[in-house]
């Protein structure tokens, strides 16, 4: 998978999360919170998907805070070329998905 369909496939997991979410169990209130949403629908939609955009972020630098670079501390120290190059493959595909979130 690409950075940019990786970045994709994070905003909207993180977006639909907002519709699987019931604001209140009160039926009144839900009535309520439904007609709001579609009276300020763009308005909304903006702010879901800032806060998906946030969220995913958020998920992305907590994968980049990772300290991959000592891969071989749990080989037992037995790390080599490959492995550093694994994981910095794993650190700019990273990076490159945090770009793509920020683009969309």
């Amino acid at each position: 998978m690409t950075a940019k369909e990786k970045a994709q496939e994070l905003l909207d997991n993180f977006f639909i999360i907002q519709q699987q979410i019931k604001w209140t169990e009160n039926e009144y209130y839900l009535t309520k919170c439904e007609k709001l949403n579609e009276e300020i629908e763009d308005e909304a939609n903006h702010y879901w998907k800032e806060l998906a955009k946030k969220s995913a972020l958020i998920a992305v630098d907590e994968i980049l805070d990772l300290d991959l670079h000592d891969v071989g501390d749990y080989r037992n120290d037995q790390s080599s070329s490959d492995d550093f190059s694994t994981v910095t493959w794993y650190i700019n595909y990273w990076e490159e998905v945090k770009q793509e979130i920020e683009k969309l």
